[in-house]
């Protein structure tokens, strides 16, 4: 696991509630997150339906967090990625995040990213979520914001 990595704060297992849009409640479980340091700036969203999407979706951060993304993949894979279960990866910048939650706006999802409040920043860090759904629980028009 390289150095940035091993300050990186994880969580798995985090059950967590969406909102409820036109669709009505959607459960998500965010089952990886990552604070992996100073990154790129792109904001990059994922649908993981496959062991072999999840593993591009942590390659991306390879090439800047060499080794660093073990943890992250391994509890994407954990997570057992499916067409019944589908795992939906966004990124994004912050401080000093800890969590995150599934927002909905209608058909559109994104990650809130939470915790950290009042910590002041030299330089932002690449943060990444992801969030295990029920294919079911999706509307068919569904997109990622």
């Amino acid at each position: 696991m390289s150095t940035r990595l091993a300050g990186a704060v994880l969580v798995s297992a985090l059950l967590i509630g969406c909102g409820v849009g036109s669709a009505g409640r959607v459960d998500a479980e965010l089952v990886a997150f990552a604070n992996l340091g100073a990154g790129t700036t792109e904001q990059i969203s994922a649908i993981i339906r496959t062991p072999a999407q999840a593993a591009a979706f942590a390659e991306r951060f390879e090439a800047e967090h060499p080794g660093g993304v073990r943890r992250l993949e391994a509890d994407m894979l954990a997570a057992r990625p499916s067409r019944s279960r589908v795992l939906l990866g966004f990124t994004g910048l912050g401080c000093a995040e800890d969590g995150a939650r599934l927002r909905r706006d209608g058909t559109s999802f994104s990650a809130e990213f939470t915790g950290g409040e009042g910590t002041l920043c030299a330089a932002a860090s690449q943060l990444v979520a992801v969030f295990a759904v029920d294919a079911e629980d999706l509307p068919p028009d569904f997109t990622l914001s």
